[in-house]
């Protein structure tokens, strides 16, 4: 399938562009039998690139979820009800298969009109009648099946069943908005894209549409490459992502040793451990098993992408407007330039989605009541590669971590959901540094020392941790992705896993559906909102619990937290926890994975 797919499909693509780009020369042309030839060309070339688009979205591999026929509920009622069930439909399909004389396909179709279902097949690369909607494809040319198969098409035949994605096929079956081209077409031509925004979300997305062939341009509005900031993280989903891009070796060579986290008190004493669970199996703890540094992940992504994607540093989208043409962008340094879409990665405070929010938009940020400065500090003799939480009565907790031979870091946080506290985000750096120093001096254990280092530290971050939510995701030829669009907050953990399972999601959706960008959108709403939803699930009693106010509701959550490390109860569950985030499936898209490789 990767030959059939990179080869003669891309062929296909290859050869309908050079048609296409020889019929706009043409248009004025008196040469009759060359435009003629030329038009033969863009039916047998465009007519094959259609009819693979369809057929990669027909097949999942066999140990899929989607390989199920209970994917389908609505379509295997109608085929029972037309065929007298769908083993005999099968059977009457594949007769029609192995009745092709010569090249040709074989298509499960919907009527238009009367929205029956009927079994037709086409001749060579013709695509099906306008009046059909095709609801799943097979290819019945020989170079589908000779490699495998040798002759023997029967075989191909009986075994194709076992790959069909049923859960496809429904969604066609069951849309009542369908237009053939909206679902058939992966790039009729590449698209130029604005990426507004650099640091993980951004690449990720343009590692995909670039090698896809779109025109992928990343403003970034610091002057240089960002490669810093705080630990983060892979998790579940995020992990499946990134080995489908290729990277996760490269990321395992820059991961943080980091084996658990360690809660101690006043004076250092540890009161519980939890281990990183990294055998391989199940579900990560407190510390994931692919723990690494914010400003070598963004090195990898821009390592990976700088040959193939146009990086500007030191500009950012000023403002923009749009019409269903394209996208006319503004930049801050005066200049302007028009694209066929633009991307909005640009943080939780992004300004791209505050311009396409419709007027009366609900706030779209979520304040959890937690208060949040980070830094580097120098490493210390006392450190090792735990991570370790001290709570301190007043709902304020400290955590430090290492991820160098001499430098850690020092996370200061407590619970405070007052209005007065959000004008700190605003002040100067010093007097930021001020507030974290007043609040904290002299609370026990190596806190005064974590100042210290504070004061002469160049990384110093300050935050109100929130969630970002909305039901825009997009507008027009606008689309936003990961924190702009759904940020979870760094309590979940799921941040940097959100971004790169939104970039995977929204750069499929976009391939398959380049010409029709608002379709593209709707997809990508529809696919990753689930996802999203599971990893925004928050309630507020978490933190109540995890920032005791006082001594003794410290010490109840030592006495609990003792128990569980004691009986190892978080290794248990994450052993015997699937990987995947609340069950949700990274969906296949073929296409990108065949990208990848070409």
């Amino acid at each position: 399938m990767t030959l059939h797919h990179s080869k003669h499909h891309q062929t296909y693509v290859t050869n309908l562009n050079k048609a296409l780009s020889l019929e706009s020369s043409l248009t004025e042309s008196a040469d009759i039998p060359t435009r003629i030839a030329n038009q033969q060309a863009i039916k047998f070339n465009g007519g094959g690139h259609i009819n693979h688009s369809l057929f990669w979205k027909s097949l999942v591999p066999a140990s899929s979820p989607h390989a199920d026929t209970s994917n389908a509920p609505n379509l295997a009622k109608v085929l029972n009800a037309d065929f007298g069930g769908l083993e005999k439909f099968k059977d009457k399909f594949s007769a029609a298969l192995l009745g092709i004389q010569g090249s040709g396909w074989g298509w499960l179709v919907k009527g238009v009109e009367n929205g029956k279902l009927d079994i037709v097949t086409t001749k060579d690369q013709d695509p099906v009648e306008a009046k059909y909607v095709p609801i799943l494809g097979v290819d019945m040319w020989e170079h589908a099946y000779y490699l495998q198969y040798l002759n023997g098409k029967a075989d191909y035949v009986k075994n194709i069943w076992n790959i069909i994605n049923w859960n496809e096929a429904e969604q066609l079956f069951t849309s009542e908005t369908i237009v053939q081209e909206q679902h058939l077409c992966i790039s009729m031509a590449p698209l130029k894209i604005l990426i507004c925004g650099g640091g993980c979300a951004g690449p990720s997305l343009a590692f995909w549409l670039a090698r896809c062939g779109h025109h992928c341009t990343i403003v970034e509005r610091f002057p240089a490459l960002r490669a810093s900031g705080a630990q983060i993280d892979l998790r579940a989903q995020g992990i499946q992502v990134a080995k489908r891009m290729g990277l996760l070796d490269v990321i395992r060579s820059k991961l943080v040793d980091e084996a658990g986290v360690v809660m101690v008190d006043t004076q250092g004493n540890s009161k519980a451990t939890f281990m990183a669970n990294k055998s391989g199996k199940g579900a990560q703890t407190g510390t994931s098993e692919y723990e690494i540094m914010r400003g070598d992940l963004v090195r990898i992504l821009y390592d990976v992408t700088k040959d193939n994607v146009n990086y500007v540093f030191g500009k950012t989208v000023e403002h923009f407007e749009q019409d269903e043409r394209c996208v006319t962008v503004h930049f801050s340094d005066g200049q302007i330039d028009t694209y066929d879409l633009l991307v909005g990665a640009d943080g939780q405070g992004s300004r791209i989605r505050q311009a396409i929010l419709p007027p009366d938009s609900p706030d779209t940020v979520r304040r959890l009541g937690v208060y949040m400065g980070y830094w580097f500090v120098p490493r210390a003799d006392t450190d090792n590669n735990y991570r370790k939480m001290y709570h301190i009565p007043g709902s304020r907790m400290v955590m430090s971590r290492v991820h160098s031979p001499t430098e850690g870091q020092a996370y200061f946080t407590f619970r405070d959901d007052s209005e007065e506290l959000r004008s700190l985000l605003r002040a100067p750096v010093e007097t930021q540094k001020e507030f974290w120093a007043q609040k904290f001096q002299g609370s026990g254990w190596q806190t005064d020392r974590l100042l210290q280092g504070m004061k002469t530290t160049e990384n110093f971050y300050c935050q109100d941790v929130v969630q970002i939510r909305t039901d825009t995701w997009s507008k027009g030829r606008v689309v936003l992705l990961a924190d702009a669009a759904h940020c979870p907050s760094p309590l979940s953990g799921m941040g940097t896993t959100g971004a790169l399972v939104g970039a995977y999601v929204l750069a499929g959706e976009i391939n398959r559906n380049s010409n029709n960008l608002p379709q593209a959108f709707a997809n990508y709403d529809k696919v990753l909102r689930p996802f999203v939803n599971e990893i925004q699930k928050f309630n507020p009693l978490f933190v109540t619990l995890a920032w005791p106010k006082t001594s003794f509701g410290i010490m109840i959550l030592h006495f609990i937290a003792g128990l569980l490390a004691f009986f190892r109860i978080p290794d248990i569950v994450a052993r015997l926890s699937k990987d995947e985030k609340g069950g949700w499936l990274v969906p296949e898209y073929p296409e990108l994975k065949s990208a990848l490789q070409a």
